[in-house]
């Protein structure tokens, strides 16, 4: 139960978090406090973490402009940090989400009667829906609209200390309501030469009749044909990285004489805009095993490597598991934005407080379901991702200490051999048969060191 207290507490939050970001000093493209918004708008959303605990959502204005410029989510509660994920552009989460999940029901012609949203995480929203014509609770995730029906409302608790220390919450506090005593230069950067295109799991074929089961167990939004994964979505948005910059020669080598690669694609059920960004995105579920709901392995993630050495991009690359916020900075600094895999806690939830209930998801085990980001920047503790939701979510900054069961993948050396340095490709075969453009379901998305969609 959220109280008014409560609301103007966050709201103060809210506002130090953003005097903070506007006294920091920075040396990086970040650019100066006048490219940030001036302030925090009145509170547009909320989210429970779980059932005791209300997250508040606060639009970020600029002078001049009625529209928001982003948005912070806050905590409640002190037993939570502060801040739970930052965005500097675009509308709030719950308008992300909610266009999302209208247009996704609607295209099934699925009418839900209320709509609570879940915070399992920053990568973790779950709809917790009523939905006419369903008997008992629907609980969806998001993007790819996997089904959870539940005989009645689950009582979702959560422990805080399994996922924060005690103390790096308390020194999260402590910096954001004391940061006037002590000004904090900003160390960070971010690749904006380099970000990646957003793009969005399609499916392998459409039919006119996708979507009508989407609350059957084991479906997605392409049931009953498969969705693409968000591990290649991820791999192939960090290829467009590199396609927009040289590399020994990887602007060139990567989707040569392609005129559609940078066009973003849309967050619908149907997005595909690019043959050769569709056909690399097949080619990789192919490589790394990917299953036909969507989901990888993290032990075969690297293997998805094959497609830039097609592209004759000879590069190595590495594979580091846990790691925190210096490594993924140090990444960065070196000028390579990266892939950053974690498990999903909604799985683990369901195993821990539901374990009968595991079984009707497609992961088939104990939180195996996670996701695959594309990181490109850094500052005061967070990293910058972009989901691969396509582009009705914007990027935005979350804590790599949320996730504390990750992983990255990187390049640990680049450079070609004299023969290793041939003609760029004309074209990247896909590996499975390229989706059809017809009609359209929603998005789905990854995988950690087990099982990941």
């Amino acid at each position: 139960m959220t109280t008014q207290s409560s609301v103007l507490a966050a709201a103060e939050t809210a506002r130090k978090f953003l005097a903070r970001k506007h006294t920091l000093v920075r040396s990086t493209p970040w650019g100066n406090p006048a490219a940030l918004p001036d302030t925090v708008g009145g509170c547009s959303g909320v989210f429970w973490w779980d059932d005791r605990t209300a997250l508040f959502e606060f639009p970020f204005l600029a002078s001049g402009d009625a529209r928001p410029r982003g948005y912070v989510v806050v905590s409640s509660s002190r037993d939570l940090p502060p801040v739970l994920e930052s965005a500097w552009e675009g509308p709030p989460l719950s308008a992300q989400l909610n266009s999302y999940l209208i247009a996704g029901l609607a295209h099934r012609g699925v009418v839900a009667r209320s709509v609570t949203w879940l915070y399992l995480g920053s990568l973790d929203p779950v709809a917790h829906l009523e939905v006419e014509g369903v008997a008992g609770q629907v609980y969806l995730t998001i993007p790819e609209f996997e089904p959870l029906v539940a005989p009645k409302r689950l009582a979702i608790h959560r422990e805080p200390r399994a996922i924060w220390p005690a103390a790096d919450v308390e020194g999260q506090w402590d910096a954001l309501e004391n940061w006037a005593d002590r000004p904090v230069r900003a160390i960070g950067k971010l690749l904006l030469d380099r970000a990646p295109k957003r793009y969005q799991q399609n499916c392998d074929a459409y039919s006119a009749a996708d979507g009508t089961a989407v609350f059957d167990s084991g479906t997605t939004y392409c049931s009953p044909h498969c969705i693409a994964g968000c591990g290649p979505v991820a791999w192939t948005m960090l290829a467009s990285c590199y396609k927009r910059i040289n590399q020994n020669g990887s602007n060139s080598r990567i989707w040569p004489n392609s005129t559609c690669w940078n066009i973003e694609w849309p967050s619908t059920t149907n997005p595909s805009q690019c043959r050769e960004v569709s056909d690399t995105i097949w080619a990789i579920h192919k490589l790394v095993g990917t299953t036909c709901g969507g989901f990888s392995y993290d032990a075969n993630l690297l293997k998805a490597t094959e497609v830039f050495s097609r592209w004759g991009l000879h590069w190595h690359w590495g594979q580091r598991a846990n790691v925190g916020y210096d490594l993924c900075a140090q990444k960065i600094n070196a000028g390579q934005p990266f892939l950053f895999s974690a498990r999903g806690p909604w799985n683990a939830f369901l195993q821990a407080q539901y374990p009968d209930l595991v079984a009707h998801l497609p992961s088939g085990g104990p939180g195996k379901e996670g996701h695959v980001v594309v990181c490109y920047g850094y500052e005061d503790g967070a990293i910058r991702i972009c989901l691969g939701w396509g582009n009705g979510f914007y990027d935005k900054d979350i804590a790599v200490t949320d996730y504390a069961d990750n992983c990255v993948i990187f390049v640990t050396q680049f450079g070609l051999s004299t023969a290793e340095a041939a003609p760029a490709p004309k074209h990247l075969e896909p590996a499975v048969a390229t989706p059809r453009a017809e009609a359209a379901p929603a998005s789905k998305h990854l995988e950690p060191a087990v099982a990941t969609p």
